[in-house]
Parts: C-alpha cells; sequence; structure tokens
C-alpha cells in the first residue's frame, strides 16, 4: 500500500492519484496512489518535491496564506487527467487503497471522511471559531451567485453535522464541475474579505469557508457519497 520511493512516473500513467498537499518533507510514507504536491511554493525558494502548486502559468499558488490547500485543488483542477483524482492533506488521508477507490468510484460520486458531529449548528460553529463577518460575506456571494445554492445553504448549514477537513476523491470529471463552481464564488468572496489584523490561522479564511461550501455542494447536488474513516499521517507511519 505505502509509497516511500513517490514514484511519480508510475503514479501518472495511471488511473488514480490523489495529491497531497505539504509545505515541507513530511510526505515519507504514503499509499502508494498518493502524490505529494507543495502549495505556496510561488512565495519560497526551498523545496522537498518536484511537483509544486506553481508549476504552471495558470496558478493561484501565491494566495496561499489565503487559500491554504485551496492552491493546490486549483492546480488538480488545471493539470491533472487520471480518471479519479483527489485532494488529501500532510496530516490526513483516507483509510483507502488504488484498488477501494475504483470500486467505490463506479457506485458512489464522491468519497469522503466520515461525517463529524458538533455541538452547534454549522453556521453558529463558524462563527465561533472563525471571523464572524466572514460568514455574511458568503452568504452574500452565494445569493448574488447561485441563489438556488443560497436556498438550500439555509437548511444545510443549520443542521450540526459536516464532512471536514477538505479532502475528497471522485472522478475528474465531477472534480472539474466543483472547481468550475466553486473559484468563481471564492473570487467574490476574496475580493470582500477584510484582511487587515488577522493572525496567520484566520488568515486561511478561503480555506476554512470552503469546508462548509463542499458540504453545501454535494448535498444540493444530491451526490451518493461513500464516508470513510479518515487517517492522521501518525496512524499509518
Amino acid at each position: 500500500m505505502f509509497n516511500n520511493n513517490l514514484s511519480k512516473e508510475k503514479i501518472e500513467n495511471g488511473d488514480v492519484a490523489v495529491y497531497i498537499v505539504t509545505h515541507g518533507p513530511e510526505c515519507r510514507c504514503i499509499p502508494d496512489y498518493c502524490l505529494p504536491i507543495e502549495v505556496g511554493a510561488e512565495s519560497r525558494n526551498n523545496f522537498h518535491y518536484e511537483l509544486r502548486d506553481n508549476s504552471n502559468d495558470d496558478n493561484i499558488s501565491e494566495k496561499n496564506k489565503l487559500y491554504g490547500e485551496m492552491t493546490g485543488l486549483y492546480w488538480i483542477w488545471k493539470n491533472a487527467d487520471h480518471k479519479y483524482t483527489g485532494l488529501y492533506h500532510y496530516r490526513r488521508i483516507l483509510n483507502l487503497n488504488h484498488k477501494s477507490i475504483i470500486r467505490y468510484l463506479k457506485k458512489y460520486d464522491f468519497i469522503l471522511p466520515k461525517k463529524i458531529t458538533i455541538d452547534r449548528k454549522i453556521e453558529e460553529h463558524y462563527k465561533i471559531c472563525h471571523v464572524k463577518n466572514d460568514w455574511e460575506i458568503m452568504m452574500n456571494a452565494l445569493k448574488d451567485i447561485y441563489p438556488e445554492y443560497y436556498a438550500t445553504s439555509l437548511k444545510i448549514f443549520q443542521q450540526n453535522s459536516l464532512y471536514c477537513y477538505n479532502i475528497f476523491i471522485t472522478k475528474k470529471e465531477e472534480l472539474d464541475k466543483y472547481c468550475s463552481w466553486l473559484f468563481p464564488l471564492l473570487g467574490r468572496i476574496e475580493n470582500r474579505l477584510d484582511l487587515r489584523q488577522r493572525d496567520a490561522y484566520q488568515s486561511r479564511a478561503i480555506g476554512f469557508i470552503c469546508e462548509r461550501l463542499l458540504n453545501l455542494y454535494v448535498m444540493h447536488n444530491n451526490f451518493k457519497i461513500k464516508e470513510v474513516k479518515s487517517l492522521l499521517f501518525g496512524d499509518i507511519a
């Protein structure tokens, strides 16, 4: 299952590739269908892996402090051409192997981590944990661009369980549809955010918002979801 040699050529010639976003050398022992991608590469000059989120002309690598792992997702959208693909990060992956991914995605639309129940509604939880006004900016952007999703969000965001971490696997055509929906919305949100006087954690506002938007997207579209246990890298080393 595990790939210590990080054989990029072998994965690129296959039908499954899930990209693990990272900033450093953490990806030493990973599933053999995975490739590390260094994010925020445009703002650094020391690298650990060949693949980076600024490795083509169409990238948003410079926005990594705001977008977090979403700069990696943007790169996948514009560059990956595998039949099955998705996003992990250096802290957490899904408990899967190559064959199970193919088997599940013949039946399901998305593979996601098991839902987590929280002690408050999604909206309330976000406002407590992050910058409250960012939520209102997101909702107003939804209303402006995707009014049908805004109507659904009034129900979805009052639930108290959600898919976390911004990690998922799907068919490439579904990832393309999701990103074509997501990134225009994020651009609208970004233009309205006030990023002054924030620490590094709260500056990753777009990444936090995307966790909630992924839930909205898959639930609005009634996709068939396969929930899978997530693993910390410390559990698989």
